[in-house]
């Protein structure tokens, strides 16, 4: 039964990125000069990984993301090993 709802009225992770991508193209559009539309996907972060990404690219894509966000960088105490 709910897969029939689910085709009605999808939810979950990437359709509430698309909702934040249809906000964020809107926002967009409004500020362009001129005429200007994107395609709201083009805003969906997409995290599958890639057979060529290694880790230590996934990890520092991971860094950037947080630091865009306010995190902040804590290097590990290794010395209480």
């Amino acid at each position: 039964m709910w897969q029939a709802y689910y085709r009605i009225e999808p939810w979950g992770v990437w359709r509430d990125n698309l909702h934040a991508g249809i906000i964020a193209s809107a926002v967009y559009a409004a500020n362009a000069n001129g005429p200007a539309s994107i395609n709201p996907t083009k805003f969906i972060l997409d995290t599958t990984p890639t057979p060529e990404s290694t880790m230590d690219e996934t990890e520092r894509a991971f860094l950037n993301l947080c630091i865009s966000m306010g995190g902040k960088l804590v290097k590990p105490n290794v010395d209480n090993r």
